[in-house]
């Protein structure tokens, strides 16, 4: 991929036409991609990015989040002995439930994101972009979703997280905001609270975005997360303590949250 791929010219030239509110059109995708499939999916999701969307929300929407190696993929939708997933909690309390992982790295879009964190070399003002387009390619699913009673979207990570960790790279959260306006956004965040150095110690293969310094801006960033970032209601789950006690805090507050709902 890495010989492949121009990244700062392909999200240049997203954030150009964005400016102007232009469509782009796959063939001028792909002398930075030269991959048509990817090429698509970037025009795709754009579109869900310049497109405003007015639909009638009837489920809920749930974000886990937090800094790295903070426990949500664990706590949302893997699970393991004690461990009861939320996605499963949900499930069983008759719910259904639609999972989202961030950055989707199982996807072309995601792809992307993996490549700028562990092969390029230079650093990218715009990056932000791709998380964007990534998030982007599942505002369609979201939206479907969240028309019917008693679905939920659950979502590791959203745009809270593009914002908390910009931010930090002295990215504006307005501008990131502005630029994902109209993708749907969450009822709840629930932020597993852990320190920085609890991160790094749990993190033995650390990508660009993972040193001391800058979790310690992130982590910032989150506690502080309603300055920067005014979309649903916050919560803060202690996530030093051991897994288990913080599986049960979280699917209290998560029950006590939905049967307020009601």
């Amino acid at each position: 991929m890495s010989n492949r791929i121009d990244l700062e010219a392909l999200l240049s030239l997203i954030y150009e036409r964005y400016r102007v509110t232009k469509p782009i059109e796959r063939e001028e995708i792909l002398p930075y991609v030269k991959d048509e499939m990817l090429a698509e999916d970037v025009v795709n999701s754009y579109r869900h990015i310049i497109s405003e969307k007015n639909y009638l929300k009837k489920g809920k929407f749930l974000v886990v989040s937090g800094i790295d190696k903070s426990g949500k993929e664990t706590q949302t939708i893997s699970g393991g002995g004690c461990v009861k997933p939320l996605s499963k909690f949900l499930t069983e309390k008759g719910y259904r439930v639609y999972t989202i992982m961030q950055p989707s790295y199982e996807t072309r879009l995601g792809g992307l994101i993996k490549y700028y964190l562990t092969e390029n070399k230079k650093t990218i003002k715009l990056a932000w972009i791709l998380w964007s387009l990534d998030r982007a390619q599942h505002a369609e699913n979201v939206i479907r979703w969240l028309g019917e009673e008693k679905n939920i979207v659950l979502a590791k990570r959203w745009s809270e997280s593009n914002v908390v960790y910009h931010v930090a790279k002295g990215i504006k959260a307005d501008e990131i905001i502005s630029f994902e306006k109209n993708i749907p956004k969450q009822d709840l965040t629930l932020i597993l609270d852990i320190k920085p150095e609890t991160s790094l110690k749990r993190n033995a293969n650390p990508d660009a975005y993972e040193n001391l310094g800058f979790l310690k801006l992130v982590w910032k960033n989150y506690i502080n997360l309603n300055n920067y970032y005014p979309y649903g209601d916050k919560i803060y789950i202690e996530g030093e303590d051991d897994p288990c006690t913080v599986n049960f805090t979280l699917l209290s507050v998560v029950n006590d949250y939905l049967e307020r709902q009601v």
